[in-house]
């Protein structure tokens, strides 16, 4: 098959990680492999993965959404005779190029409906929908907030994979100064862009409150984004600058995975959450709010991980549970490698897009 992905960016991100993914697989499974990006924003670790991989990287010429656009796209698949169609995000908008070529066309949902896009996206994907070959969700929860709004016929659940390492310990990630910090205290890990919907605000507050039982605790949060100043500020006036590191943007997530002891993920909001798959499998307890979203597929109360209500109170009591317990972190940890070797893996992923794509050519 010759299966050509669109995606807006290939900058750090969740989705991008998915058709990152998706296109090494494809190739490795002796497929032709191909990815549009409709901008030129892309991280420079994303594209020299892809290259290595041998696959072939497009970026649209034309302004996104024009009608030039479209044509632009049209002319892609004609020239590079694309069997398949694989959209991510607004990448969807190019159901337009594909009346024109009528190949297999899919799209793959990766947050909840309700909070993916404004009116007009909400609109355009109402438009878009019926001319679908398939829609995948990356998550039950995703699955029935589409559902919840429109009637679809072809919809089907595809868990995002993520790359599954020996279980031995990986080289230690570059600190600096924050290093020695960290010795002898119990590391918390938040892997997560400073978006609102991310909700930092309540992940400091409540490490904060943890920190008042368990003092030996630091907090350590890779990620960039506009609210970076915000956050800061926050930091500074609960006087955990020495507490809690903002490190930015990281290729090197899952060694800082490596050297720490408990996840914790404040989101609002989650389709499918790569950071936890990642956590878990580098044996990680995590603290999530239960978030609509995924997290409730992901974690099992009690037995990978704790869920809890978006309060303060019942966060920080949920981290200073698992700071006093390293016997229970450590089975939790376990427990959660388990889930992601059994159910989460990128081969699986892989096997199950390729398996939709047979079935929807034979039709």
């Amino acid at each position: 098959m010759k299966i050509l992905q669109i995606i807006d960016t290939l900058l750090v991100g969740g989705a991008e990680d998915v058709a990152i993914n998706l296109a090494i697989g494809f190739k490795e499974s002796g497929h032709d492999s191909n990815i549009l990006i409709l901008t030129k924003e892309k991280s420079k670790k994303n594209i020299k993965k892809l290259k290595l991989a041998g696959i072939k990287i497009l970026t649209l010429k034309s302004p996104r959404y024009s009608i030039a656009s479209i044509l632009e796209v049209k002319r892609i698949i004609k020239d590079f005779q694309i069997d398949i169609i694989q959209t991510h995000r607004s990448g969807f908008y190019y159901f337009l190029s594909n009346l024109m070529t009528k190949k297999v066309f899919v799209n793959t949902a990766h947050g909840l409906y309700e909070n993916e896009t404004g009116p007009k996206g909400k609109l355009f994907y109402k438009i878009f929908l019926p001319f679908t070959s398939a829609l995948v969700s990356v998550s039950e929860s995703v699955n029935k907030s589409i559902k919840k709004n429109h009637q679809v016929k072809n919809t089907q659940v595809i868990n995002n994979g993520i790359k599954i390492f020996d279980r031995h310990a990986l080289n230690k990630p570059k600190l600096g100064n924050i290093t020695k910090q960290l010795i002898g205290n119990t590391i918390f890990v938040n892997v997560a862009n400073l978006l609102a919907v991310k909700n930092h605000e309540l992940l400091i507050n409540s490490f904060a409150l943890a920190k008042i039982k368990r003092p030996k605790i630091k907090l350590i949060i890779a990620g960039d984004g506009p609210l970076k100043e915000k956050i800061d500020s926050l930091i500074l006036s609960l006087k955990l600058e020495n507490d809690v590191f903002l490190l930015g943007s990281r290729d090197d997530i899952q060694q800082i995975l490596d050297i720490s002891d408990i996840f914790i993920l404040s989101s609002k909001s989650e389709g499918l959450a790569l950071c936890l798959l990642e956590a878990m499998e580098r044996s990680l307890p995590v603290v999530s709010t239960r978030a609509s979203g995924s997290n409730s597929e992901i974690i099992s109360d009690g037995k990978n991980g704790y869920l809890v209500d978006s309060n303060e109170k019942d966060f920080s009591e949920a981290m200073a549970r698992l700071d006093a317990n390293k016997k229970l972190r450590k089975n939790m940890g376990r427990n959660g490698r388990e889930i992601v070797e059994k159910k989460y893996s990128i081969d699986i992923m892989v096997k199950n897009y390729l398996r939709l794509y047979k079935k929807l050519l034979k039709k």
